[in-house]
């Protein structure tokens, strides 16, 4: 029980890095703050490989976040992992519920069990803005994770808050002069 104690602590320093960067990400990718400032130039085609990559490396850290897990490799810190180590019926059936609840608030009156049972076919492409609800989804199980096996919760929306004040204090205050 220890080492899924140790990994569930560390899913949530992930996870507040991953908020922290998400916040920072909104003005690069989401918003004309700062693409206004830079015209049809050289600079600009820097911006957008920023930008592309500023978008790529959190989606990059999501995918670490939810690595898949072997039975064999239980070294990983990803929510599979915490999971696999859980040895609890009743703790998976109640964390279950939980993050049904929390989907069903996220996504209106559909299931988590209709989102995460595996469907024939191809699987669509992820959508630009895909990266927002999965944060969301992410938030809610590592929350039930931590509360049922540290017995602690976060202040999420706190820090969601505090992540954005700082990205704004960053960006609001930024002006580009473009060269060429």
């Amino acid at each position: 029980m220890a080492r899924t104690k140790l990994k569930t602590a560390a899913l949530v320093d992930h996870l507040i890095h991953l908020i922290n960067m998400h916040e920072a990400n909104r003005p690069i990718v989401y918003s004309p703050l700062l693409s206004d400032q830079i015209p049809r130039s050289h600079a600009a085609n820097a911006f957008n490989v920023f930008q592309d990559a500023s978008l790529k490396f959190e989606i990059i850290r999501h995918s670490i976040l939810w690595d898949p897990c072997r039975e064999d490799d239980l070294d990983k810190e990803s929510i599979p992992t915490v999971i696999q180590l859980i040895d609890d019926p009743v703790f998976l059936q109640a964390l279950d519920q939980q993050t049904e609840a929390s989907f069903a608030v996220l996504l209106g009156s559909a299931s988590f069990n209709q989102h995460r049972a595996e469907k024939k076919g191809t699987i669509a492409p992820a959508k630009f803005g895909d990266e927002h609800r999965l944060l969301s989804y992410s938030v809610a199980i590592v929350d039930g994770l931590q509360q049922g096996i540290n017995g602690q919760t976060m202040l999420w929306n706190r820090l969601k808050k505090i992540a954005k004040r700082n990205a704004e204090a960053l960006w609001n205050g930024c002006c580009f002069e473009v060269l060429r």
